[in-house]
């Protein structure tokens, strides 16, 4: 004779898989702002070890050196050729300036992926340069009056997008974060506004 139970039984074991799988759904939708709530939290003791879990350096390092690259290229070209039309040293200047700009670029995006650069770029919209790097101690950063809007969204799925938009700046400050494996995100890119990086002439 089949065992079978009773049909209140298993309309209450059917809620309960209802409520269990509803209850997971949110939790998954939440872990990116969990993470990035854990992310500032761990700045602001300056628990730097734990913090660098949060940080893929490697593909930020990647992001910021294209973007600053190409701005700053960009720019000190059109300057260059602005200054020396009809000049041959227009091509001589910027062979003797792209070793120092490569070299200004290496120390900033050296002192701005760490996590006191990262709170910095976030908390006053700047990057920071290599000459004060060690001026101020993580737990003593001076704060500037910037206002900014925040703004958190999915992008996807597997990806989790943190706006910072300052007052001063026509575009965000946009910081990617990948998923993890399940539950954990990290913070993989950031997409800086010009005005940012222009502020390093």
């Amino acid at each position: 004779m089949a065992f079978t139970l009773p049909k209140p039984k298993k309309r209450n074991l059917f809620r309960l898989i209802l409520i269990s799988i509803g209850l997971f759904s949110c939790y998954l939708y939440s872990t990116p702002y969990l993470s990035l709530l854990r992310f500032k939290i761990l700045l602001d003791r300056n628990d730097l070890n734990k913090a660098n879990e949060f940080i893929d350096y490697p593909s930020v390092r990647s992001s910021l050196k294209e973007q600053i690259d190409k701005r700053l290229s960009t720019k000190l070209s059109r300057d260059i050729s602005n200054q020396m039309i009809g000049t041959p040293l227009g091509e001589l200047t910027m062979i003797i300036i792209n070793p120092i700009v490569n070299k200004l670029v290496s120390a900033t995006i050296d002192t701005t992926v760490s996590p006191k650069g990262l709170k910095i770029l976030l908390e006053q919209g700047r990057l920071v340069k290599k000459t004060e790097s060690s001026k101020y101690p993580a737990t003593d950063i001076p704060k500037k009056d910037n206002k900014k809007d925040i703004k958190l969204y999915y992008r996807n799925i597997n990806e989790f997008v943190l706006e910072n938009k300052y007052s001063k700046f026509k575009e965000p400050i946009t910081v990617f974060w990948k998923r993890d494996g399940i539950t954990g995100w990290k913070l993989t890119r950031i997409k800086l506004p010009y005005g940012i990086i222009d502020s390093l002439n």
